[in-house]
């Protein structure tokens, strides 16, 4: 894209790991859904377009000739990733997203709370976050999964075993989606090894006795009409897929926020409404998920724009919260902002159905790290961002 400095992000799926990609989306939301000819790709960048692709029927979350992408067709990543309701469409995906949405909705928030400091305390005193910038990231992305797994009904002798098949799959389907990382044949075959084993897990949950999370969705998915019980398996591992990353990167998220504007420190301590606002402005201010993709089904138009089918969409949701259509003075961060309104979780036919849950344990653990004594000072000086084309993730360095 031309109009921008050498400062800025060279294009849209390079924003998410740029240090300060938000005067670059501030500049994108102003030209709403435009044609980039050197990425082959249709950005949707105001609030208006974003809305407009999401609520589109014809915009699926896969192209209609490739379901699965080449880089994973005939491994076991692609037995998961296949059957996730979030890259579905159809009525297949209407069954099985309101039987996700009925059992996690089906959650009380308070033992979604328990269970996160739970696992908040353990980890504190078994990584001691405080000491290390690299052991606060490993205690976000543990906290994340380890809560979103307990829920599901793991067992504790398995959550750290789980943890790693979790992240060597998202790292291949993240190849095989985005290039980033770089498909490998080793990264291929140790996500295909990690699918078989997250499969034989969940298999198992999915049938146990006990009241779980992945009980309660295998039941819902039955009364919703779902007869593939591999289809049952693979989202409620995808609940956790789905989960671990957002939720670490909202905490880090949070994190340096609080690093920025240490002063909202004591604004949000023990003050849960106070907490509530202040990670929804993050939400819209600084997003986990700064982008996702579309594509289109058929030729026709989209939010005013004539495309093909096949056509991609990579759909701007950190530019899109930072349009003042949506929101007036958008780039002030404003933990009491009225009326705020954010893309984060999505909108329409895959509309998050988690974003409780994940909220309820985000706060939990910022709020835990808090009380723990974390130094949030200095964390600004040495984070990276995890490479992805969509998701911005922090990592904190080492001390020294």
């Amino acid at each position: 894209m031309s109009g921008f400095s050498s400062r800025t992000p060279a294009h849209v799926r390079a924003a998410p790991t740029h240090s300060d990609p938000y005067p670059y989306y501030e500049e994108l939301a102003q030209r709403g859904l435009f044609r980039d000819e050197a990425q082959g790709v249709w950005v949707a960048a105001s609030a208006e377009a974003v809305a407009a692709v999401f609520d589109n029927p014809q915009c699926f979350t896969r192209p209609l000739e490739q379901p699965v992408p080449e880089a994973m067709r005939g491994t076991s990543v692609a037995d998961i990733f296949a059957r996730l309701v979030r890259m579905r469409d159809g009525a297949g995906h209407a069954q099985l997203k309101r039987a996700l949405r009925q059992a996690v909705q089906s959650l009380d928030l308070r033992d979604i709370e328990r269970v996160a400091r739970t696992q908040a305390d353990q980890l504190i005193a078994a990584i001691k976050p405080r000491q290390d910038g690299a052991r606060l990231t490993q205690f976000l992305s543990a906290l994340s999964s380890r809560s979103v797994a307990t829920l599901l009904g793991v067992p504790p002798t398995q959550l750290q075993d789980l943890e790693r098949w979790i992240g060597e799959y998202g790292a291949a389907a993240a190849a095989a989606v985005t290039g980033a990382p770089a498909v490998t044949d080793t990264l291929m075959a140790t996500g295909a090894a990690a699918s078989r084993a997250i499969c034989e897990l969940f298999s198992g949950l999915v049938a146990a006795g006990a009241d779980t999370l992945s009980t309660r969705f295998a039941r819902a998915a039955r009364e919703a009409g779902v007869t593939d019980r591999a289809e049952v398996v693979a989202n409620a591992a995808g609940v956790l897929i789905q989960g671990q990353g957002a939720i670490a990167a909202l905490m880090g998220l949070m994190l340096l926020r609080l690093s920025r504007q240490p002063a909202l420190r004591a604004e949000i301590s023990g003050r849960t409404e106070m907490l509530a606002e202040f990670t929804q402005e993050v939400l819209r201010h600084d997003p986990g998920t700064q982008s996702t993709l579309r594509f289109v089904a058929r030729d026709g138009a989209v939010a005013g724009q004539q495309m093909r089918a096949g056509d991609c969409i990579i759909v701007s949701i950190a530019a899109a919260n930072r349009d003042p259509a949506l929101n007036p003075d958008p780039m002030r961060f404003n933990a009491c902002r009225p009326a705020r309104r954010h893309f984060e979780f999505g909108r329409g036919a895959h509309a998050c159905p988690g974003q409780a849950m994940a909220l309820t344990i985000a706060q939990t653990g910022i709020a835990a790290l808090l009380a723990a004594g974390l130094s949030i000072e200095n964390l600004e000086r040495a984070v990276s961002y995890r490479p992805s084309s969509h998701i911005r993730i922090p990592a904190f360095a080492a001390a020294g």
